[in-house]
């Protein structure tokens, strides 16, 4: 009587006509491996370093920034003397229409530092509206003509600051003085102190 093969059919799967020797080395399947976790750690400090970026960059982080108040002190002392010499005959040296409008521009260029020498922290913006506010406040001031105003006018300080006439030209140059200051804070942030929180 013949004996019986002992290889299976051919019908049967390919892992049982392998013998155990090559069942035992042969490799795993490619879609029964485990896929390689992820370096967690890693990902986390790239996350972490992008936040603190955008972080650094943040329209809040300008926003902590504040003025240097020695810088507008000096300032205003300068823009001070430059408006006391357009009163003086140091202004026949000069030109007609320089001679007439810069005193009043000068002036609020001074306000617009002195706001933003009382509030170092306060954003542009803020400080362009208080001081045109007190500019025209000023100035439509000057419409009412009572004697007890009238007294402090006649005064040199009292002229200086309020002025002795209304004149819309005045509001063009308190305008254009404002300005002045805006611009140079856009575009010389160097004369704002450093963060605060670094």
């Amino acid at each position: 009587m013949a004996k019986r093969r002992s290889t299976p059919p051919k019908w049967a799967p390919p892992s049982s006509r392998t013998s155990p020797s090559q069942r035992r080395h042969r490799t795993a399947p490619a879609f029964g491996r485990l896929p390689q976790a992820p370096n967690i750690q890693r990902s986390t400090s790239n996350v972490e370093r992008r936040t603190s970026n955008v972080e650094r960059s943040s329209p809040a982080d300008h926003r902590a920034m504040q003025r240097n108040r020695l810088a507008y002190a000096f300032l205003i002392a300068l823009v001070i003397g430059a408006g006391l010499a357009s009163r003086s005959r140091l202004a026949n040296h000069l030109p007609d229409f320089i001679a007439t409008y810069s005193g009043d521009t000068l002036w609020a260029f001074m306000v617009f530092l002195m706001v933003g020498l009382v509030f170092p922290k306060l954003r542009t913006p803020w400080v362009m509206a208080l001081a045109i506010g007190f500019a025209f406040s000023v100035e439509f001031s000057q419409l009412h003509q009572g004697d007890w105003i009238n007294r402090i006018r006649a005064t040199r300080p009292g002229a200086l600051v309020l002025g002795a006439g209304f004149l819309w030209s005045d509001l063009v140059c308190y305008t254009v003085g404002i300005l002045i200051g805006a611009a140079g804070e856009a575009l010389r942030p160097s004369l704002r102190a450093n963060k605060t929180a670094r």
